[in-house]
């Protein structure tokens, strides 16, 4: 279990890195929780008798990233907790010949540094009824990327289910 956060760990201060150095955007992903939430919507699935999803390998997680922060910045700098259908269609048409395609997204809104907490926030998830089909109902989700995403005292977490094409 060490190894595996261990190799968790060094994958997301890489691809935090990355970000930071590409795009150079705020906000900026925080790369200590980002398997956190996966792990607590893992626990709730595991609970209701289906299987763990699997984190995106390290070149789907980037673009993952990239796509999560750019929503991630509509939404705390532009107000409006929302998805973004033109980007999310844009960003599975990118995407559709990697091996994964992006299958469905849930958000926490923004909220205080501090606000979502893991395990907290997926029980919340799993008491929505759009969210709990995302993040449970499909069948054919296999993986699952999340994030938190800071900007100043507001932090915004957003997953992504994924599927086998």
């Amino acid at each position: 279990m060490a190894a595996h956060r261990c190799r968790g760990l060094r994958r997301t201060l890489r691809l935090s890195v990355c970000f930071v150095l590409v795009v150079g955007l705020q906000p900026r992903p925080a790369a200590a929780d980002r398997d956190l939430y996966a792990e607590a919507v893992n626990a709730l699935r595991l609970e209701h008798g289906k299987p763990s999803l699997q984190p995106l390998p390290d070149p789907l997680e980037t673009e993952n990233v990239l796509y999560q922060a750019l929503l991630a910045r509509q939404i705390l700098l532009g107000g409006t907790c929302d998805h973004d259908a033109s980007r999310w269609s844009a960003f599975q048409t990118t995407i559709a010949r990697q091996g994964l395609q992006p299958l469905g997204e849930v958000i926490a809104c923004p909220g205080w540094a501090g606000t979502w907490q893991p395990g907290a926030l997926a029980k919340q998830w799993f008491e929505s009824d759009v969210d709990r089909r995302v993040l449970l109902e499909r069948a054919a989700a296999t993986h699952i990327s999340c994030n938190r995403f800071l900007e100043g005292t507001l932090e915004v977490v957003l997953c992504t289910t994924w599927r086998r094409p």
